[in-house]
């Protein structure tokens, strides 16, 4: 599971509070604004049992960034 779909799921002030953060920086997290500090990471993990792990925070973070760079740099119509 992905920790935008765990995010969606609990609630982003439910999870704020379960991680420590502030609502908007969940809201950061949620919608690939900012990646959470490797310290959060493992907390999430934890807190979580290992449903999100660190792929799960990190990879759709990335691939998400990539891809905006991608349609950028080469004037790629995402809708194509």
């Amino acid at each position: 599971m992905t920790l935008t779909e765990y995010i969606r799921d609990i609630g982003q002030a439910k999870f704020a509070q379960m991680i420590g953060v502030s609502k908007s920086q969940v809201w950061k997290y949620q919608t690939y604004v900012e990646v959470p500090r490797p310290q959060i990471a493992r907390k999430i993990k934890m807190l979580t049992l290992g449903l999100v792990d660190y792929k799960d925070i990190y990879d759709p973070y990335f691939d998400h960034h990539e891809k905006d760079a991608g349609q950028l740099q080469f004037g790629i119509d995402p809708n194509l």
